[in-house]
Formats: C-alpha cells, sequence, structure tokens
C-alpha cells in the first residue's frame, strides 16, 4: 500500500507514534514522502494532553474537551450520546461530572466515548471525522493513488484509547468502507497494548486497569465477529423508528489486531516507554516499508471464526503478535558522530582558536586570549592614528579630499610658497606685513578652500560618516582575519574591548596636546615672532644696506609663523578628533555587541553539537549495534587531532558562512547576524563538515582496509567480528530469542484449540538481509545456520532481501488466533468480574464498556 494513515489513541497511542516517527526520521530524514510511501498522522487524546504536543500540525491532532453535565438534561438533542445512554446510566454519569467537564476519562471506558461523542458532534472541522477525511485527501492528493491502510495504536487499559477504539474503528468503516471499491482500497490494522497479567507498576492502576481491557478486548472481539454494532456518533438524527444508525455491519470490522505486553512469550519483561515503543515501531516500519511476503500472506489468508455448537460465532480469530529484532551496523550514527566531532572543532576554532596537538580545538577563557596592547601600528592599520581622526589624512577619498595634504607638511609648502613670492619683491620694507597678509588669508578663507575653523565647522556635519566608515573599516578587517582563521571571535571581542579602552584613554591625551600646542603658542611662539617683528623694526632704513640681517630676520620669522599657523590647525584637529573618537568608541562598541551576539549565537550551536554527540556512539540500546563506539570514538580523536585537516575544515566551514552572505555589500558581523540564524549557521557547518568527514572516512579505507568505518555491509561486519562459528551460532540464537512474541501463549488452551477445533498456531519468520558477495558465501552460511536454529523459518517464503546493507531484521509473528490462548486474559477478567460483584458493579459494569446493554461473547470458552 501506497498511503499510511498512522492513528495513536491516549498516552499509548501518543508513545508509538512518536517513536515511528523518529524511526522514519532516522532513516529517511524525512517522515513524509520516502520510498514511494505518503505518511500522515493523527494523534487523539484529551485538550490537555494535545497541548503539551507541540511536535505535530494542528490538523494532526484532534482535542477531547470535556462534556457539560447540561448535555444530560437535553439528551434528546443528542440522539448519538442518548443512543448509548440509558436513564440508569445517566444518574450513575452526573456522580462523576467532574470528570466528564474538565476533560479526563479518569480511566474509565465510558467517558472516553462520551469526549469522542463530544467532539464528533462538535465543532466541524477540529472533529474526528473531518481530520480523519482531510488527512485521508492529503494522502491520496500526495501520491496520486486511491487506497490508504489505517494504523491504529492504543493501550487497552486507559480511558481515551480504550474507550475510543471501537468508535474510531466504526467511523474509518464508515468514511471508508472496503466493500465500496474492488481490491480493499482501504485497510485498518490495530496494534494494541494488553496489561500484564502480574502488575508490575501499582500506580499505573487508577481502578480500572486490567478490566477495562478485557471489557475493551471482548467489545473488540464482538465486533470482529459482527455480533456487536455500535451506534454512529457521527449522526444528527434518529431514523424513522426513532433509533441511531448502527455501522459495522457486513464488513470486516478490522484486518489483524496485533497485541502486545511488556513480556516475551518466555516472560522475559522490558520496560515500555523505551523498548517496547521502539520495538512497535519497527515493526510498523516493516510492516510499511518492506515487502514482508510471509506476513501478507498470512494477514490475507481467510481465518473462519470460532464457533459454538449452534453455529454462532463466538470468538475472532483476527488477533496476533509479533516479536522483532533488528541487528544493526550504525553508518549514519557513525558517519553523525564523525561529522559532529568535525563540526565543534568548525566551532571552537571559529570561537577559540586555541589548538592542543593531542585533542584538537579547545575552549580558552577571555583572559587567556593573548592580546594585550593596542600600539601605533594596530592603530594605523584601523584607521585609529591621530593623522585620520584630525583629518590630517582624508578617511574617505573623493575628488576634494585627494587633494589634501597632511597639516604640517601642508604649512610648510603654503609658507615656503609665500615666502618665496614675497621675496621677489623688491620693497624689502613690506615683507613681513605682505607675508602676514598671505598667511592670514590661508588660514582664515584658503585652508582646504574654506579656512582652518570653518573647515572644521563643515567637517563637525560629516563626524557620523566617517564614524561609520572607521566602523566598516574595522570590522570588514577584522571579519577578513575570521574568516581567514587568524583571529578567533573571543580575539576579536577582546580586542574590541581594547580599542574602546584605546578610545577612552586617548581623549585625555588629546585634550594634553591641546594644552600643550596652546603653551607652546603662547609661551614660545608669540614671543619668537614679536621679538622677530621688533627686530626687523630696528633694522628698518638699514634694509637695503649690504651685511643688514633682514633675510635672517625674515627666514626665523618664516619659520615661527609657519609654526604657529601649523600649531592652530593642530589644535582645531585635536578638538575635532576629540569629538570623533567619541562616536568611533560608540560604533566600535556596536561592533562589539555584534560579535558577541554571533559568539554566544555558536555557543549555543555548540552546545546543541555536544548535546547530540553525546547521544551517538553509546552502547545498544532497544536494539543491536554490531560496532565497538570506543573504537569509533578512538578513530575519531585520531581524526580530531589532525591539525592540517582540522584547521582546512575549519577553513571551509567559516568560507561557507561567508558564501551565504551574497556578493551585494560588504561582508561583516553585522550582515551575518541580520542574513543568517541559528539554524542556517549550523547547517553550514554541518554540511561542510560532513563533507570533509567523509572524505577522511573514505581515506582511512584506502590506507588502513582493517579500519574500514563507512560503506560497511551487516554481513561483512558479523563475518569480521564473529570469526568462529560457535561465535555465530551464538548471535543467531541471540536473534531467534529475542525477537520472540510479545505476548504469552496458554499452553492449556493452544492445545484445546487444536484438538476441539483443528486450529493450529500459525508462525512466520521473515528475516531480511542485505545482499553480500563474498568468496566464502557468508550470506549462505548465516542463512543456513538461522533456519537450523529457527525450523519456523522458511527459507523459500521468508527470507527477505534488506535493501539496506548495514542491517539485518528479523520478524517473528503468531497470526489469526482467538483471544481465549493469551496467558493475561484469565487475569484480566478475573479483575473484570471483582468489578461487576459488589455495591459498584452497576457503575463499574456502565463504565467498563461502551454501552451497558449489549451482550458479548466470554473470551474464555
Amino acid at each position: 500500500m501506497t498511503n499510511h494513515l498512522i492513528i495513536g489513541l491516549g498516552g499509548t497511542g501518543h508513545g508509538i507514534m512518536k517513536a515511528i516517527r523518529k524511526r522514519i526520521a532516522e532513516e529517511f530524514h524525512n517522515d513524509l514522502s520516502m520510498n514511494g510511501v505518503e505518511i500522515e498522522y493523527l494523534y487523539v487524546d484529551t485538550i490537555h494532553a494535545v497541548s503539551a504536543d507541540t511536535s505535530l500540525l494542528s490538523l494532526q491532532k484532534i482535542a477531547l474537551y470535556g462534556v457539560d453535565s447540561n448535555v444530560f438534561d437535553n439528551l434528546s438533542l443528542y440522539p448519538t450520546i442518548q443512543s448509548f445512554i440509558t436513564p440508569v446510566d445517566k444518574e450513575l454519569l452526573l456522580g462523576n461530572a467532574n470528570h466528564l467537564n474538565n476533560g479526563f476519562s479518569g480511566q474509565k471506558r465510558r467517558l472516553g466515548r462520551l469526549l469522542l461523542a463530544n467532539n464528533i458532534l462538535g465543532l466541524h472541522d477540529g472533529s474526528f471525522t473531518a481530520r480523519l477525511r482531510n488527512s485521508v485527501l492529503k494522502l491520496i492528493d500526495r501520491s496520486k493513488k486511491e487506497e490508504v491502510t489505517f494504523h491504529i495504536c492504543s493501550g487497552l487499559a486507559g480511558g481515551v484509547g480504550s474507550g475510543s477504539i471501537i468508535d474510531i474503528i466504526a467511523q474509518i468503516r464508515k468514511q471508508f468502507d472496503p466493500r465500496k471499491s474492488t481490491g480493499n482500497r482501504y485497510k485498518l490494522y490495530l496494534y494494541l497494548n494488553v496489561p500484564e497479567g502480574n502488575m508490575v507498576d501499582p500506580m499505573c492502576n487508577a481502578g480500572y486497569y486490567q478490566a477495562n481491557s478485557y471489557a475493551a478486548l471482548s467489545e473488540l472481539n464482538a465486533i470482529s465477529i459482527g455480533v456487536y454494532k455500535p451506534c454512529d456518533l457521527d449522526s444528527h438524527s434518529k431514523r424513522e423508528d426513532g433509533k441511531v444508525e448502527r455501522l459495522l455491519g457486513g464488513c470486516n470490522a478490522f484486518e489483524m489486531a496485533y497485541l502486545f505486553t511488556n513480556s516475551d512469550e518466555d516472560g522475559r519483561q522490558q520496560q515500555f516507554d523505551s523498548k517496547i515503543s521502539a520495538s512497535v515501531a519497527d515493526f510498523l516500519f516493516q510492516k510499511i516499508y518492506v515487502h514482508m511476503h510471509g506476513l501478507l500472506r498470512m494477514e490475507e489468508f481467510s481465518f473462519d471464526d470460532i464457533r459454538n455448537d449452534v453455529g454462532t460465532p463466538i470468538l475472532s480469530n483476527s488477533f496476533s503478535t509479533f516479536g522483532i529484532k533488528r541487528i544493526d551496523y550504525p553508518e549514519l550514527e557513525i558517519e553523525k558522530y564523525v561529522t559532529y566531532s568535525f563540526v565543534r572543532q568548525a566551532i571552537l576554532q571559529s570561537l577559540y582558536d586555541n589548538w592542543n596537538h593531542k585533542s584538537g580545538f579547545e575552549e580558552l577563557s577571555f583572559d587567556e586570549v593573548n592580546i594585550d596592547i593596542v600600539d601605533e601600528k594596530i592603530r594605523e592599520e584601523f584607521l585609529l592614528a591621530d593623522r585620520y581622526l584630525i583629518l590630517s589624512t582624508p578617511l574617505i577619498y573623493d575628488s576634494t579630499t585627494k587633494k589634501w595634504k597632511e597639516i604640517a607638511p601642508e604649512w610648510e609648502t603654503w609658507i615656503q610658497l609665500f615666502a618665496d613670492d614675497i621675496q621677489t619683491g623688491q620693497d624689502k620694507k613690506k615683507w613681513l606685513s605682505d607675508f602676514n597678509s598671505y598667511c592670514d588669508l590661508q588660514y582664515h578663507a584658503q585652508y582646504r578652500g574654506s579656512g582652518v575653523k570653518e573647515f572644521y565647522k563643515i567637517q563637525i556635519n560629516e563626524r557620523w560618516r566617517y564614524a561609520d566608515y572607521i566602523r566598516q573599516h574595522i570590522e570588514e578587517k577584522l571579519f577578513n582575519g575570521w574568516r581567514s582563521g587568524a583571529k578567533s571571535l573571543l580575539e576579536i571581542v577582546k580586542f574590541l574591548h581594547l580599542l574602546i579602552e584605546d578610545c577612552d584613554k586617548r581623549i585625555p591625551e588629546f585634550q594634553k596636546k591641546i594644552e600643550d600646542f596652546e603653551y607652546s603658542i603662547q609661551h614660545e611662539i608669540i614671543p619668537e615672532i614679536e621679538l622677530c617683528e621688533k627686530e626687523w623694526k630696528k633694522v628698518g632704513w638699514l634694509i637695503n644696506i649690504i651685511g643688514s640681517p633682514y633675510r635672517k630676520i625674515f627666514l626665523a620669522y618664516k619659520m615661527a609663523k609657519g609654526s604657529y599657523y601649523e600649531l592652530l590647525t593642530l589644535t582645531e584637529g585635536y578638538q575635532y578628533a576629540i569629538s570623533l573618537i567619541s562616536l568611533v568608541k560608540s560604533e566600535l562598541a556596536r561592533i562589539l555587541e555584534t560579535v558577541k551576539s554571533l559568539y554566544f549565537l555558536i555557543s549555543e550551536i555548540l552546545i546543541h553539537i555536544e548535546t547530540e554527540l553525546d547521544k551517538n556512539c553509546k552502547h545498544p540500546g532497544e536494539f543491536v549495534k554490531i560496532c565497538n563506539p570506543e573504537w569509533v570514538k578512538n578513530l575519531t580523536k585520531q581524526f580530531v587531532s589532525d591539525e592540517l585537516v582540522q584547521k582546512h575544515n575549519a577553513s571551509l566551514a567559516r568560507n561557507g558562512l561567508a558564501e551565504l552572505l551574497g556578493t551585494d555589500g560588504k561582508r561583516g558581523f553585522t550582515n551575518m547576524l541580520d542574513k543568517l540564524d541559528m539554524v542556517s549557521i549550523e547547517d553550514t557547518f554541518i554540511q561542510v563538515c560532513l563533507t570533509t568527514a567523509s572524505s577522511v572516512m573514505a581515506d582511512l579505507e584506502v590506507t588502513d582496509p582493517t579500519q574500514k568505518i563507512i560503506d560497511v555491509n551487516i554481513l561483512e561486519k558479523i563475518k569480521k567480528s564473529y570469526t568462529s562459528d560457535e561465535q555465530l551460532e551464538e548471535l543467531i540464537q541471540y536473534l531467534v530469542q529475542s525477537s520472540q512474541s510479545y505476548l504469552q501463549f496458554n499452553s492449556e488452551e493452544v492445545d484445546k484449540l487444536a484438538m476441539k477445533y483443528g486450529i493450529p498456531l500459525r508462525h512466520v519468520v521473515q528475516l531480511s538481509l542485505p545482499e553480500y558477495y563474498d568468496a566464502t558465501n557468508f550470506r549462505q552460511k548465516f542463512i543456513d545456520m538461522f533456519k537450523k536454529a529457527c525450523p519456523k523459518f522458511s527459507v523459500h517464503s521468508d527470507l527477505l532481501t534488506n535493501y539496506k546493507r548495514t542491517e539485518l531484521v528479523v520478524v517473528n509473528a503468531t497470526v489469526g488466533f482467538p483471544l481465549s490462548i493469551v496467558a493475561n486474559i484469565e487475569t484480566l477478567k478475573d479483575r473484570y468480574n471483582e468489578m461487576l460483584n459488589g455495591s459498584e458493579a452497576a457503575l463499574h459494569k456502565m463504565m467498563l464498556h461502551t454501552e451497558s446493554d449489549i451482550l458479548l461473547p466470554n473470551l474464555l470458552c
């Protein structure tokens, strides 16, 4: 079948559904459309439980709300509820109204049915039937094939699953009747947890635990043989005879109901929440994705119901059980472990760049980062040198700024030019006055087109542009340093702290320079100028006489005036620098916050990667892994300690992130934080490191074939791990034993079944192996030894070719038997009978069954 709808009822159903979703995701990294199979999910539970699940879409969840006790005052308005609530039932239910109102079934089956009935009669788009149809239509639309297999997973001991399963089956058969199309397009299978005979955890019992299961099995048996036809909960009117329509007439209620407990045939117990849920999921996976010929043939075989002496059917033969054992060489898990180890290294390099030749890149504390000063070389590299901040040198080059010269050389040039021009004149007496006029004009009006003070006044409005330009330059330099591997993020964080501290430190330094300039002007240069002017006046009329010192005086005057205007300009420049560096400091703080945010974001990814690493390469859990985790970890340590490989891998990862930023605009940390999120960054690390790790693992096979770690066939691995026949026989015996069905049988009832009705237990054992060709024909040897250890196995019909080279699977099923042979049934019936005795017998009977007046065959006959 192409389309599969998995329905989880109550807590048990939800647990199994989660396990199958995990299994499919591990296999295909996609839980919808793989290998030509389409999957959909429906989860039915109380509103409290459904709301807690955030992994499913809203349309995949059916919430059962509480039933208002007022409904019972107006039952005629709710004919479907009225159809299974007698006047006596009504009085008994009103005594339990607290459960109805708050939406809990309290492990009572009748309340579970009421919650479902309330849902079906409620808001149409949120009802079970509406979402059932929606799910089926989605499957058909995706596959373009009008056929669906329904898989219902539930426990039988609770209230919601056990109480609603009869009506869930009935509504599926109503909406998708297999008789209305040839070829039985709509098949329905049940996977049901039956409580243990000897209760392991008394806390599970809220009063009806084991009795519920007997009642539910009785009703499932009854609908299967056609003696119980539940009323239609999705009917808003009565028939002409005043009754609500009943369903399941004339068709099989279900193809097969697979029962399982927390004990196998030999009584070995397993923890339900972990191993059994995973095993049921494994079995479901095999049924959905693997064409198990023998099991399918058994399921499609027509099993006659068991009848009493007058020919009335009493027991259905549509019950089965299963066991499963999967042996896997966890190649995907190994690949993930090695890849994530490479990711961890690439992230650690990105964050810290602290290499240890034994263990690869390691973490580093802030104080251990080896950066402690900001010198003039660094200031120059990052446009923070004085000459940039006082605009002696342009920060941004354009048609105007490219003509600028540095302050000292520029004044030296102009002073010399003015002096040369003055000295060409004939009237030496006017040299000083004309020279002063030229200098004053240059300083006040012509310096860089506007005069010194006006120039810096204009540049005040450009401070933000300059600060932003410096920020972009610094960020680009730091980003390129990070991208090249020269700087880690933590180094950059510390470096930015030092730059900000340096900006703070330089403001008083600039103020001190201004004070020094002003002092020098007032106490050194102006006195020198005044002395030169005084000496010039003394020369007076002797200026044209040979030997006059006028040229020496003019030279001294020229030099003093040059220093004067240079220091005046520098004073304005450093005053400007104080305002500019304050803005630069704010821009540096912006970069710092951005880099810190990126640092913490990637640190979060590192935590996630380390969590994922911890989940992989552990010792076997719910299925056998033919692989020594320590061997994988030791090989990975070798890979991690290869400095050339890890540095190259880290470089590829950083460049991969940079490439995601595109080519438009400047690349930097701000750009990265704006464009990329945690998912895209982590995915990039993983994709890059997967390529590197795969290449390294493939190279290992070439250099040392004994250390082959990927592209491994499970049979090849078994052959190398189990080198003697005795070891191999021991493994196969383990497989046969551990794949036993999760259900115990009553041997006396089994014998009675065979002797009285001539019906033997029908077993099927399916062995799924990948193809494997070697000189010793090891695959055939394994098959022969398995056949010897498991006589029920048929090589002709039960040997399957596993599409996965890394795993083998054994499925053991007992198919088509009546409930009378199940070992637990007698105990469950005893608990059921106990509930039907005593002062509250009427209440218990009503709560145990979906209807009070139905006659159900005895399951022990």
